[in-house]
């Protein structure tokens, strides 16, 4: 497997091109997800989901956010102001919901690591170049077995 100099088995930085806007990455997410929802139907695959069970972490803490800002702004806020305890709540779950987004990012991440060798040949290439380009015509078949 090729790394980058960055030590990403994922990206092919030292390649010359790096092809990575939102559609490229929308079409792996979702035959990923594809490739997930029939592994639980059939478990052709053997895949390992012993880490993807937080999927609604960022709803838990921008939650937790919130009920903390909550506390902040009784304590810290002046009972008069009308802005600064909303903007406070606002900034609190802005961060609740960034902090658990990486939470479950890392959780993808490792997903994908731990799993890559039992990916199908057209995935793991796509995620080593970042390139799903030529995952889209065998998206169809996958989402068709769901």
């Amino acid at each position: 497997m090729r790394t980058s100099e960055y030590g990403s088995p994922f990206l092919n930085t030292n390649g010359g091109r790096r092809i990575s806007d939102w559609e490229n990455k929308r079409r792996l997410r979702t035959y990923i997800n594809n490739l997930i929802n029939q592994e639980r139907e059939n478990g052709s695959l053997g895949l390992d989901f012993s880490m993807l069970k937080n999927k609604y972490s960022p709803y838990i803490f921008a939650g937790v956010g919130l009920v903390a800002a909550s506390f902040w702004a009784a304590a810290y806020c002046s009972p008069k102001s009308r802005y600064m305890p909303n903007v406070l709540r606002f900034l609190c779950i802005l961060e609740g919901w960034k902090i658990g987004t990486d939470y479950y990012q890392r959780s993808a991440y490792k997903f994908v690591t731990i799993n890559f060798g039992r990916f199908p040949a057209d995935v793991q290439r796509a995620l080593e170049n970042e390139d799903a380009r030529y995952l889209y015509a065998i998206q169809d078949s996958v989402a068709k077995t769901d």
